[in-house]
C-alpha cells in the first residue's frame, strides 16, 4: 500500500500595485480628516460674511473624489497581490 503526502507552501507578495492601493486606502481618509474639516471652517466663514459661495458643494466634491480614492485603493489592495506556491509531494511506501 502506498501513501502519497502533499505538502503545499503559499507565500503572498504585494506588487506595485497592492503598494500604491495601500497608501490609497490609507491616505484617503487621513487627507480628508484634515482638508474637509478646514474646508468647511472656511466656507462658514466665507458664508457669515457674504463673500463666499452659499453651499457646501466644493467640500462634498473633494469628499466624494477621496472616497473613490479610498474604494480604488480598496480594490487595488484585492488585486495587487500575487503568491508562489511550492508543491511538495512525497510517497512513503508502507507494507
Amino acid at each position: 500500500m502506498s501513501n502519497t503526502q502533499i505538502t503545499i507552501r503559499s507565500k503572498p507578495k504585494m506588487t506595485a500595485t497592492g503598494i500604491i492601493g495601500s497608501f490609497l486606502f490609507v491616505g484617503s481618509p487621513i487627507i480628508a480628516g484634515i482638508t474637509i474639516p478646514r474646508m468647511i471652517a472656511q466656507l462658514e466663514l466665507m458664508r457669515q460674511y457674504s463673500i463666499g459661495p452659499q453651499t457646501y458643494s466644493p467640500v462634498i466634491s473633494w469628499a466624494l473624489i477621496l472616497w473613490a480614492l479610498t474604494a480604488i485603493g480598496f480594490v487595488m489592495i484585492l488585486v495587487g497581490r500575487s503568491y508562489t506556491h511550492r508543491v511538495q509531494i512525497s510517497k512513503t511506501d508502507q507494507q
